[in-house]
């Protein structure tokens, strides 16, 4: 075998189909700037025939180098051929890169795999296949590979006399941690200079030399981004940085970048144009945005410059948070089923005299535990609290949960018992300062974006583990990934725990003064050495001592966890063996260190404290008559209108209405009808209630389709609260424009609810958001959640957020603050607990007739839930394929019979879709993956909560793929 060369088989398309005209010019070198009067894409002529099926190929002959990407070898065959060779590049919303293609018949990113995995050849690479799940970009390399190496040519093709290709030796390490271009066209999307249009196709027809110079006449200072609302005075980059705010790379376009973007975002604004910052009202990172308010113009975004959270940085679902709030959909006033089944519209008095009718007319019929309500993780904290003291205070509604039972009960549950409350005991900067972190059901890279970033920070180089069935983004560029079969986490890290203790890796001072049930527990793990675990893992017994050992040796370990584990049926425990493995070798409470959730939705901590649901407030718990007294005393109200007892779970709840003792439900901020496992049978049970009360932004969601009422609310950006992230810091939610038409803020809604119910003296108090976190601050003194420390709204601005607790003796000497650092935990001993569970098996297995197994989870970062507002976005809907898509491992693939693109249908014992075939090596034989944002994709789910949390799970469900023939 020659083992100084590679062959690549490489597709070209169809030379009689043209690319583009050589006739119109998409750039001329010899103009300077953009002349817009140069035609540079004629969208009349086609790019790409999609109908040809061609299977000529082309034969080459690559160097090898050590650690050669497949995208670094397409580079050296485009340099060093003729320059004419084109792939298409189908993004899939990573971060990282828009270059999969296939690979040896598997779609894969060339940008991660290593030629050396592909030894020993050839290596065969084909263009992506034709089919509606991915939107496409059909570009041509000449021009992408000039920007590629005028911005960081960290692998030189130039030919040396031998014919051997030079590396510079030490370029290589830039590949993850550095500015080498990965030509994911962030910086054009971000780019005022730049449109997508038909004029302006994508960043194949803009070159480096275009992007990377800078104009003379921008060098006067900064005073001359002034003129940036004047586009056409300007050619070139005008250096206002909003590129490398942008870039996953970090690409600096010149050494004045960090002084420019301090400027543009967070010093003097524009003439007439106010900028305030506001923390992001998607996920659970909690990044600040800057948002630009002009008189008479629309409000822009971008990242905040010197937000603690993201510092400058922001994923594409925040840059594009304004586009929901101008959809054509919003629910601009409230609407009331009529006598012939339709939603009309009505005023605000007419919805108000049926919400309040109907809803007591169900409680006089069926008792006060017959209207329940489901809420949600993604308003501010002020208005979950006023809602629940609404309902349960003054409406006599007992039941009501939120859909961050969907993703963060077992994270609550598991440190309610480990640690005492619910508290995740980390900061961000732990993501930085980690020498080894261990990833577990957590598909960061592109669920958590910025805290990818935040790692990328991490200047240890640290081993970077990920637990997870599936080759994910994630898995693919950490130090080692260890596919274990769903569900067997917790046989792992049980094992881990055993060999830690049999070979006395653990910290014994600290187990002995800080935590109990050290012996209980090592009884437990004597049935999972290795030996006995390894076939149930999937794992080698190699594979688990070795991770062990790497813990043991890493000095500051920090374990993170998400979905993967939380929605599982075993996931309590599972987290719980987990965060037993940081507390045996006492890595908790120190810098790089903890067992650590990350949260799902943005204010789902908020909900967990605060929502007044299933506990009380600031973490009280209704059964307690000295926590109801307290409570009841703060907010001057008889301690008899509490509750005595929690909410039934939102599971239960939806079983209250299958057996019709449930009549009434009042829907809040959720799209339940499409979120919920096993999604069919909960459409059904709607059909079992007398009156449901939507309350959200638009008309169209799958939930609004079954409302008697229907009423308009406020989304991000249009009112004022707080939300609380995964670190625990408190931040404000900005209000930077008015909702349309006769939409309310759902603050103002609970108030008018409580006017027209006959309770409004109740929460007289409850004057305006800012009033409610006053009273909140009141609820948690004195608690593990303490925040009276922050004296009001302006203080929270001022210190970007504020981590709690923070209490009125705290003072503020740093952004970011870790607990546990003094060894003391919750529980009335002072201790963290250690707690054990034992594998269970799933609850649906695969059989002879539904063989696979089915996982869900993120499909890309530019979607969010169910798409009710990542889907208003004609940017993010570019990112993601518009149609639901299942995974399927090649040799699955092959013995069904199916190719890339072809339609196939999938069941389940509850429902049966139709999806694309994408055959990809991420997925494990017999196993199969579908991205959850697709309503498809709970008709199959099987019904499965955790014993403890009562938490979903969505990840494991049996089910059957029927390849769906072409026409011949």
């Amino acid at each position: 075998m020659d083992t100084t060369h590679i062959t690549f088989r490489v597709k070209r398309y169809d030379p009689k189909v043209k690319r583009y005209d050589p006739k119109v010019k998409r750039y001329d070198p010899k103009v300077k700037q953009y002349d817009p009067k140069v035609k540079r894409y004629d969208p009349k002529v086609k790019r790409y025939d999609p109908r040809n099926g061609i299977d000529e190929f082309s034969t080459y002959d690559v160097p090898l180098v050590p650690g050669m990407t497949v995208l670094e070898a397409l580079w050296h065959i485009v340099d060093n051929i003729d320059g004419s060779l084109s792939f298409r590049y189908s993004c899939r919303g990573a971060v990282c890169g828009s270059c999969a293609v296939m690979i040896n018949r598997t779609i894969t990113l060339a940008c991660h795999m290593q030629v050396s995995d592909l030894l020993p050849g050839p290596v065969t690479v084909e263009p992506l296949p034709y089919f509606d799940v991915i939107k496409d970009l059909v570009v041509d390399m000449e021009p992408f590979l000039e920007k590629y190496r005028s911005v960081h040519p960290y692998l030189e093709t130039d030919l040396q006399p031998d014919g051997e290709l030079r590396q510079t030796p030490d370029e290589r390490k830039h590949i993850e941690h550095s500015v080498n271009c990965i030509l994911c066209a962030a910086c054009h999307a971000a780019c005022p200079l730049t449109t997508m249009d038909d004029t302006y196709p994508g960043p194949a027809t803009l070159t480096a030399a275009q992007r990377f110079s800078f104009d003379s006449r921008n060098e006067a200072g900064p005073g001359e981004l002034l003129k940036i609302g004047n586009l056409g005075e300007f050619g070139g980059c005008m250096k206002i940085a909003r590129c490398s705010l942008v870039c996953p790379k970090g690409i600096e376009p010149s050494e004045r970048t960090d002084e420019v973007r301090r400027w543009v975002t967070a010093n003097t604004p524009a003439a007439g144009e106010q900028s305030v910052v506001s923390v992001c009202g998607y996920c659970s990172v909690g990044c600040g945005l800057a948002v630009h308010v002009k008189d008479g113009c629309p409000p822009t975004v971008t990242p905040a410059v010197d937000y603690p959270v993201n510092k400058g940085r922001c994923c594409p679902k925040g840059w594009e948070i304004l586009a929901p709030l101008t959809a054509p959909d919003r629910a601009a006033t409230p609407y009331l089923k009529n006598d012939q089944g339709k939603l009309e519209a009505v005023d605000w008095e007419a919805a108000m005299e049926a919400f309040t009718d109907r809803f007591k007319r169900i409680q006089e019929k069926y008792g006060p535990e017959s209207v329940a309500f489901i809420s949600t993780g993604q308003i501010p904290t002020e208005e979950m609290a006023l809602l629940g003291c609404l309902t349960k205070f003054g409406m006599g509604i007992v039941h009501g949960d939120g859909n961050t039972r969907q993703c963060m009960a077992t994270a609550v549950v598991s440190y309610k018992q480990a640690f005492g409350f619910d508290a995740p005991p980390y900061t961000y900067r732990d993501l930085e300062e980690s020498d080894v972190l261990v990833f577990v059901g957590a598909n960061s890279f592109i669920s958590h974006p910025i805290l990818w970033e935040r790692m990328r920070l991490n200047s240890n180089r640290p081993e970077v583990i990920v637990v997870d069935p599936r080759r994910t983004a994630t898995a693919r560029v950490a130090s080692r990934h260890y596919a274990v079969k769903p569900k067997t986490d917790i046989a792992l890290f049980n094992a881990v725990a055993h060999v830690l203790i049999e070979n006395g890796w653990i910290d014994r001072k600290f187990i002995d003064e800080h935590t109990s049930g050290f012996e209980a527990l090592r009884e437990h793990l004597s049935r999972f050495a290795p030996e006995a675990v390894s076939k149930t893992t999937g794992l080698s017994q190699e594979a688990i001592v070795d991770l062990a050992r790497t813990i043991h040796e890493g000095k500051r370990v920090s374990f993170w966890w998400t979905m993967g584990v939380n929605q599982s049926h075993i996931g309590v425990r599972t987290a719980q063996s987990i965060i037993n493995c940081a507390l045996l070798t006492g890595n908790i409470g120190r810098a790089g260190t903890g067992a650590n959730s990350i949260t799902g939705q943005c204010n789902a901590m908020g909900s967990r404290l605060f929502s007044n649901t299933t506990s009380l407030l600031a973490g009280y718990d209704f059964k307690n008559p000295e926590h109801r007294q307290k409570i009841a005393g703060i907010l001057e109200i008889d301690p008899g209108l509490i509750p005595d007892t929690g909410s039934w779970s939102y599971d239960r709840i939806v079983d209250g209405i299958e057996s019709e003792t449930i009549k009434g439900l009042w829907i809040i901020a959720t799209n339940s009808a499409h979120s919920w496992i096993n999604q069919e049978h909960l459409r059904r049970l709607f059909g079992n209630l007398e009156f449901v009360v939507v309350q959200d932004l638009f008309t169209s969601t799958e939930t609004a389709a079954f409302a008697d009422l229907l009423l308009p609310a406020a989304g991000w950006g249009e009112k004022e609260g707080t939300f609380i992230n995964s670190e625990r810091r408190i931040s404000r939610v900005r209000k930077v424009a008015d909702p349309p038409g006769e939409a309310l803020s759902d603050f103002d809604i609970f108030k008018l609810v409580a006017d027209h119910w006959g309770c409004a003296e109740l929460l007289k108090a409850w004057k305006d958001p800012e009033a409610a976190f006053q009273i909140l601050k009141e609820t948690s003194r004195g608690t593990p959640c303490d925040i009276t420390g922050i004296a009001d709204y302006a203080f929270l601005d001022a210190n970007g957020g504020v981590q709690w607790p923070f209490a009125e003796s705290d003072q503020l000497t740093s952004h970011e603050r870790r607990l546990f650092t003094d060894g003391r935990f919750y529980h009335p001993d002072g201790r963290a607990k250690f707690l054990a569970g034992d594998v269970e098996p799933l609850p649906e297995q695969p059989d002879e007739e539904y063989p696979f197994l089915l996982i869900t989870g993120r499909g890309s970062v530019s979607q969010f839930h169910t798409q009710t507002r990542t889907g208003k976005s004609a940017g993010l809907r570019n990112l993601y394929p518009e149609t639901v898509y299942v995974e399927i491992n090649p040799a699955d693939a092959d013995r069904l019979g199916i190719a890339s693109g072809e339609p196939v249908g999938i069941s389940s014992r509850r429902g049966a879709v139709q999806a694309a075939t994408m055959v990809v090596d991420t997925v494990q034989p017999g196993q199969v993956f579908m991205a959850m944002h697709y309503p498809e994709t709970n008709r199959l789910t099987f019904p499965a909560f955790d014993t403890y949390s009562r938490q979903p799970a969505y990840k494991a469900c049996a089910v059957k793929i029927v390849p769906k023939r072409r026409k011949q």
